[in-house]
């Protein structure tokens, strides 16, 4: 991996979760936040609009479908997939629900306003996950909770909806069988991915640029850490 982007991208995180809590970063949180990043949209690299404008969406996180005006525009080919309108680039998705359908992602002016929606998304909404981070965890388990809130689906059957008509979270510990192969492939890419940002960034300093208050950190030696994170 790059020293310079990991250490471009980590900055645009440290920066954003201060936006988000008022607060520092810890390692793990960061970690994890890069490695999910990575694999979703290359941390936002991966985005661009038809002109080849970055849209700065980090986590792939989506925004809301086309009104019926908009509709109306990508039938007679006068809006279509990549273009952008505020606060939104146009895609199709599909998911197995679905089929393929067009809807709105997010677009962001900068990597930093695109990490801190993911932060956002990933940790302020979502406080297991973030605890799990925090404490540097398994990979397996920060995926469990990333999937019972429906981050991310999969592709293998029986998985319950990820949340019930009242809004009732449905995929309840422990995970059935489909559940628990859809967790065990996101969490084997995020396992490879954080052993690569892990070692990217040994040396980054924690506490986000031009911050006055005591950064927050992982109390881990560096072995401690290894056998953290290999436990996925």
């Amino acid at each position: 991996m790059d020293p310079n982007r990991a250490a471009t991208k980590a900055t645009a995180v440290t920066l954003a979760y201060v936006d988000v809590f008022g607060s520092h970063i810890t390692r793990g949180e960061l970690l994890y936040l890069l490695s999910v990043a990575e694999h979703e949209t290359h941390c936002g690299d991966d985005w661009k609009d038809r002109h080849g404008n970055g849209v700065h969406n980090w986590g792939a996180v989506q925004w809301r479908v086309p009104t019926a005006d908009e509709l109306v525009r990508i039938k007679v080919g006068d809006l279509h997939v990549g273009d952008t309108i505020p606060g939104g680039i146009l895609q199709q998705d599909s998911s197995p629900g679905k089929g393929q359908y067009y809807v709105f992602f997010r677009a962001y002016g900068d990597d930093r306003q695109g990490a801190a929606s993911l932060v956002a998304t990933l940790y302020k909404h979502n406080p297991e996950a973030r605890a799990v981070a925090q404490a540097v965890g398994s990979p397996g388990a920060f995926c469990a909770a990333m999937y019972r809130r429906g981050y991310f689906e999969g592709v293998h059957p029986g998985a319950r909806p990820a949340f019930g008509p009242k809004g009732e979270l449905l995929r309840s510990i422990p995970l059935n069988t489909g559940e628990t192969a859809n967790v065990d492939d996101y969490a084997s890419a995020v396992s490879i991915l954080l052993r690569s940002w892990s070692a990217a960034l040994a040396s980054f300093p924690m506490a986000a640029p031009g911050i006055d208050f005591a950064p927050e950190r992982v109390s881990l030696t560096e072995a401690d850490e290894h056998e953290a994170l290999a436990a996925g």
